[in-house]
């Protein structure tokens, strides 16, 4: 989440977050105890990557035995990214700014979604689609679903469309289903993955986040 890549979307979401709040405005996460701040973080971060043009690649046929993941500097810089690409780049850029993010599997797909209120699972996932469905409920709204393939060059679709139809592919499934908590993943023993990056001379380094 602390790649250079990553870095400039969220100093571009920035500028993006202030013209949502008509103000000069920052990143606070969840210090304004606001779930509805925390929803417009969010969709600056969307509108952000969605004026990169990043164009959607469909996954392998092999998706759900395995799959090559591009990792978000990759996707970044190449343009390109299926929807689990797309998935982990938003978690990434949402953990940046300081927000649990959750990347979401499911049959043949894949998206991402946010707690609104500084919160994780119990465990470090969730298999549980109608627990997760109830939490991104309007009555009882604690987390934030959002499909990722919407950010891209392709689509049209708005943050508040890209939530509904998260929410709506959802709503009836009865398929496979994980919500990975990134935030518990984080505090246990699972670490982001090293990242080659350049330094101010040009030189190669390896970046390993703690």
């Amino acid at each position: 989440p602390n790649i250079n890549e990553v870095k400039e979307v969220v100093k571009h979401a920035t500028k993006v977050l202030a013209e949502i709040r008509k103000t000069e405005s920052a990143f606070v996460g969840y210090q304004a105890n606001d779930i509805d701040s925390v929803r417009e973080e969010m969709m600056a971060i969307y509108n952000a990557l969605k004026s990169i043009g990043i164009n959607y690649a469909n996954p392998p046929a092999s998706f759900n035995l395995f799959q090559s993941v591009r990792l978000p500097n990759t996707v970044l810089n190449d343009k390109i990214g299926t929807c689990l690409d797309l998935a982990i780049l938003y978690c990434a850029c949402l953990e940046n700014v300081g927000l649990n993010p959750i990347l979401i599997l499911v049959d043949g797909h894949a998206f991402a979604g946010c707690f609104l209120n500084d919160e994780c699972f119990l465990e470090k996932t969730c298999t549980d689609v109608g627990k997760v469905f109830n939490q991104s409920a309007n009555d009882n709204l604690t987390i934030e679903l959002v499909e990722c393939t919407m950010f891209t060059s392709s689509s049209s679709q708005s943050f508040n469309a890209a939530t509904k139809h998260a929410r709506d592919n959802i709503r009836l499934y009865s398929g496979f289903f994980c919500a990975i908590d990134v935030l518990s993943c984080h505090k246990a023993i699972y670490r982001p993955i090293p990242s080659l990056e350049r330094d101010e001379n040009g030189d190669f380094v390896i970046n390993i986040e703690v």
